[in-house]
């Protein structure tokens, strides 16, 4: 399954722990991530704290949209 995503959307990677145990918490926030661009099964993103580009898989276990990037 596939994450509701646009180009332009601010998204951030789901730690894999809270991916399938939505009741743990963590201090530690992953990075937010700008879509730049979106091809098939695939996420290309640019790494906001890191300004960083990388093509990531784009399954809906991996990723939520952000309205804003949490402070870190």
């Amino acid at each position: 399954m596939k994450v509701e995503v646009k180009v332009g959307d601010i998204v951030q990677k789901k730690n894999p722990w809270t991916a399938h145990n939505p009741w743990m918490d963590f201090d530690n926030e992953p990075e937010p991530a700008l879509v730049l661009e979106i091809k098939g099964d695939s996420l290309k993103v640019m790494w906001i704290w890191k300004n960083y580009e990388q093509w990531q898989s784009n399954l809906a276990r991996d990723w939520e949209v952000m309205s804003e990037p949490k402070k870190r």
